[in-house]
């Protein structure tokens, strides 16, 4: 999940606490990616990379949480829930008619799909846990923290290295809020397919998406918490 309140949440629940550096580790490996990182190189996040440049221990647990290699949060999320593909993905073929419809291109509309499902829940998140966005905050004016990203991102090959607090700070000012979100998406929709989106348009998918999921979606996150617990446990961690 690219949409960092969703990592915050299932994190403070497996952990039953939060604090900066596991803010910081919650959302890291896509605070990689947005650096420049693979996606699959940034969510491999028990990796040796990881082990190495992490010194403070609950950023790496908040990496670990996140990622797919313990398996984390994004495991389920997008790559394998149930008997089928990660549960964004299962859920985007809802609206991959309305994807298409608004110029995504076919091959594209579950990738850019599964990202509705994702900031449906995070709107959801925000009306009962906005207080987490406050150890992000903090977490990000920590030079400590800051700089054992920089190097991770250095040995992992970002493109940008530089980019975490650009990153974060996108993450911050957004913030959750519905109006904010299908602003920054249709600005992106609109940049890789040369469209002229207005934001209200992507509202409507959030909000078709949002009634489908209403029924299950808290029992994704229950189940993950529960199977992400457990892995946990049973890791060196």
């Amino acid at each position: 999940m690219v949409y960092p309140l969703s990592h915050l949440y299932v994190s403070s629940q497996i952990l039953g606490h939060m604090d900066t550096s596991l803010a910081l580790g919650s959302v890291l490996p896509d605070v990689l990616v947005g650096s420049g990182v693979v996606w699959r190189k940034a969510h491999h996040s028990t990796g040796r990379p990881f082990r190495e440049h992490l010194v403070t221990p609950s950023l790496r647990v908040g990496a670990a949480l996140h990622g797919i290699d313990l398996p984390g949060l994004d495991y389920d999320s997008d790559v394998s829930f149930g008997e089928g593909r990660g549960y964004a993905y299962q859920k985007a073929v809802h609206i991959e008619e309305d994807l298409l419809r608004l110029g995504v291109e076919p091959e594209h509309a579950l990738w850019r799909g599964h990202n509705f499902v994702e900031m449906a829940i995070e709107i959801e998140l925000n009306r009962h846990h906005s207080h987490l966005w406050q150890y992000l905050n903090e977490g990000q004016q920590d030079p400590a923290l800051m700089t054992q990203i920089t190097q991770l991102a250095e040995s992992l090959e970002a493109t940008r290295p530089e980019a975490a607090t650009a990153v974060l700070d996108r993450f911050l000012n957004i913030r959750g809020e519905q109006e904010r979100l299908a602003r920054d998406y249709a600005a992106k929709l609109n940049r890789s397919y040369s469209l002229a989106l207005e934001p209200d348009q992507i509202e409507q998918v959030i909000a078709k998406i949002a009634v489908i999921i209403a029924s299950d979606y808290r029992d994704f996150l229950d189940r993950s918490i529960h199977r992400i617990r457990q892995a946990l446990a049973d890791s060196p961690f």
